[in-house]
């Protein structure tokens, strides 16, 4: 069985239609979006480099997470995507707002919106029919503990592949770059 069908075969058609679905929406996000300082590339070259390092650690771990680790750093902060699918014009004004006031994309996104990335990526990963392993990876990416415990292996690795991602320089909010190297405060991060 060649690596494509073996991947189909435990991801999960359903899945991979999300996933490509994902990486597809980025032009048009962008353009609904009109000018934010959201960059949806680098958001997915953020999950990217959280799957890839997902990956890394469990091979390195020998753990058998059968590419649900990979599946789920790509996925892990599908809540942004399903919030801004929602409302642009208020996904806009939170990502305006953090630049502004130098706060916190996620907290200005759950007041604008009512509704915390975690749930609203729950949500979206429902209604796509994502697999409970992926689901459990979104709900608990912040705090593996919160998993199920059969779990907890496959969410802590992508919780730490997430962290060692956003260490890597891998961020996906532009005011993020700039405050980098202009300023000693925290930028207003993704996840």
């Amino acid at each position: 069985m060649n690596s494509l069908a073996r991947a189909l075969a435990v991801v999960g058609l359903g899945q991979v239609k999300t996933v490509v679905a994902g990486f597809a929406s980025v032009d048009v996000c962008e353009r609904f979006l009109g000018d934010s300082r959201f960059d949806w590339r680098e958001f997915w070259a953020h999950c990217g480099a959280a799957a890839f390092i997902a990956r890394s650690l469990a091979e390195r771990l020998d753990l058998r997470l059968e590419g649900a680790e990979f599946l789920g750093g790509l996925l892990h902060d599908i809540g942004y995507l399903a919030l801004a699918k929602a409302d642009a014009k208020r996904f806009r004004e939170a990502a305006d707002e953090a630049v502004e006031r130098h706060g916190f994309f996620a907290d200005g996104l759950s007041r604008r919106f009512g509704v915390d990335l975690v749930t609203a990526g729950d949500v979206l990963a429902e209604v796509s029919q994502l697999a409970n392993e992926t689901r459990q990876i979104i709900l608990h990416v912040h705090d593996p503990n919160g998993a199920p415990e059969d779990l907890r292996p496959l969410v802590s690795v992508v919780s730490l592949a997430n962290e060692f991602a956003h260490l890597s320089g891998f961020t996906f909010f532009r005011a993020a770059r700039r405050w980098r190297s202009s300023s000693t405060s925290s930028p207003p991060g993704g996840s």
